[in-house]
């Protein structure tokens, strides 16, 4: 029996394109374009500790302040990125990786009604800050900011 394809004239299944692991993207053209652009900008220099580069002591990287699902590695805006030494990369992964455990125990203890009224959401009250989100995610956070009190 022939195998079943779809009706005549009918256009073949599009393939969406394989999906890269986060190694594979930081070896991707748009990542190294993005990391050079910003060692640049930062003149070769560990923000932290503002050891150059050349004194060869050293390996620079941009460290990601906080991982964004939906955004690949070379979509964060400047504000998220930082060149830092290995040794300040681990040491601020540590540091932040504490804070958002802190902040994830606080976030458990409220409802959504609850998390609109924290201080950090008045962040959203600008629209621009929401500019880093791709259009679907951009529309849900606009929503629940803008979502009537059911209190």
């Amino acid at each position: 029996m022939p195998a079943l394809s779809g009706p005549p004239n009918a256009p073949a299944p599009a393939h969406s394109p394989k999906k890269l692991t986060y190694a594979e993207k930081l070896r991707d053209v748009r990542w190294k374009r993005r990391r050079d652009e910003l060692l640049r900008r930062c003149n070769y220099t560990c923000c932290e500790c503002h050891t150059p580069l050349t004194s060869g002591t050293m390996d620079l990287q941009v460290h990601h302040v906080v991982y964004i699902s939906c955004l690949d590695p070379w979509d964060y805006p400047d504000e998220l990125l930082l060149v830092v030494c290995d040794w300040h990369h681990k040491e601020r992964q540590a540091v932040e990786q504490a804070i958002y455990v802190e902040v994830g125990k606080h976030l458990a203890t409220l409802d959504l009604r609850q998390m609109r009224r924290q201080p950090i959401y008045a962040f959203f009250e600008d629209d621009s800050t929401l500019d880093m989100f791709p259009a679907w995610q951009r529309e849900m956070l606009c929503w629940l900011r803008d979502k009537p009190d059911q209190s």
